[in-house]
């Protein structure tokens, strides 16, 4: 299989978007420790890939090439709106793309900084995180993007954007002594904590903000383990560490607020336990899990790597539902409408097609 980053560089533009930066997001395979086994207290057996005859299936591939090399790099659905950030690695800027989440139009593009990445709604504003030590801020007005302000926000490489139980958001950046985790004040957009070296020994790659008020991070060591952090927003100081035997790319929570992570060398989806940081469940597939989302139902979608598709999980019985629904090729975020559909973000169309980025759409088909 090759690299994300392979893919990266290979991905062209859909929907007819401007040429923009490339994902800083690849991922590479790494060792991890185990946990220990009494952090487990449940585990469910893969299954192997096959299509399922019914229930999710793609009902929609959003791609429309062009001589540009660009890759989604960020998914965000929001009410009817879908924005999807795009980057290239031949170029200094980016674009995030709006689409309408019940006809799946595209409705509008606008630029953005170089190589941009997650984006998250903050009250009536899209804020996209830019790997040139910027955050743009989006307004959306009937069918138009609007870009209202780029500002400034420390240091490079943005591994993640949340926004925290005061409002306030938070970019974890890369720095030269390691991980520092940013707040950034929702209205005036100034910088107003900075807490540096949260981790020294830490590699972050994604955040999310609980519903117990926590940050969680899912970060890979500097010698390659893996582990998930609950982080105090107040001070930035770790309150616990879970460690985890593979590579944690994606944390989201569910509606009574258990933490579910995908570990995608270890093709595991875990469950964590917010109030004890212990892992409670963990979920065995087959295909190197990256991209999670969770909707309205207690449906889990992942997104699989190493067999181009998406597992279910039915998060309240902790089984898979559905495994080896096709999509594109090395999907990655996941994102589900208001409709009820998850969306995914495919680094290539199809592993036989020319190169291309596409978005894939789900629904139902019983």
């Amino acid at each position: 299989m090759k690299s994300r980053k392979t893919a990266l560089a290979g991905a062209a533009l859909f929907a007819a978007v401007a040429a923009i930066g490339m994902s800083t997001q690849a991922l590479t395979a790494a060792a991890a420790t185990p946990a220990p086994a009494s952090a487990v207290s449940a585990t469910a057996s893969p299954t192997a890939p096959s299509a399922a005859t019914s229930g999710w299936a793609q009902i929609a591939n959003l791609r429309q090439p062009t001589a540009a090399v660009n890759s989604p790099t960020g998914l965000l659905a929001a009410g009817n709106d879908v924005l999807v950030s795009m980057a290239n690695p031949a170029q200094k800027h980016g674009s995030v793309v709006l689409f309408d989440a019940a006809t799946h139009a595209q409705l509008d593009s606008v630029t953005v900084g170089w190589q941009p990445g997650a984006i998250v709604k903050v009250g009536d504003e899209y804020w996209v995180s830019n790997n040139d030590a910027s955050v743009t801020v989006l307004r959306i007005g009937g069918n138009t993007l609007k870009n209202v302000t780029t500002f400034s926000a420390g240091s490079k490489f943005a591994y993640g954007m949340t926004v925290g139980p005061n409002g306030n958001v938070y970019l974890l950046r890369s720095t030269p002594t390691g991980p520092t985790l940013v707040e950034i004040d929702r209205t005036s957009h100034a910088v107003v904590n900075t807490f540096a070296d949260i981790a020294p020994h830490s590699k972050i790659q994604r955040t999310l903000t609980s519903a117990d008020g926590a940050i969680w991070i899912a970060a890979k060591t500097a010698d390659n383990h893996g582990e998930v952090l609950k982080v105090n927003p107040s001070n930035g100081s770790v309150e616990a560490a879970v460690p985890v035997d593979g590579l944690p790319t994606d944390i989201a929570a569910d509606s009574s607020g258990q933490i579910w992570v995908a570990n995608e060398m270890g093709n595991q989806i875990l469950k964590i336990a917010p109030g004890t940081a212990k892992v409670t469940q963990t979920v065995g597939l087959v295909g190197n899990p990256y991209g999670i989302a969770i909707d309205g139902s207690g449906n889990l979608f992942a997104s699989q790597s190493g067999t181009n598709s998406v597992a279910v999980v039915n998060t309240e019985t902790g089984q898979v539902s559905q495994q080896g629904i096709p999509v594109g090729a090395y999907p990655d975020k996941v994102a589900v409408d208001a409709q009820g559909h998850p969306w995914v973000a495919n680094l290539q169309n199809a592993p036989t097609d020319p190169p291309g980025g596409s978005v894939s759409i789900l629904g139902t088909t019983n």
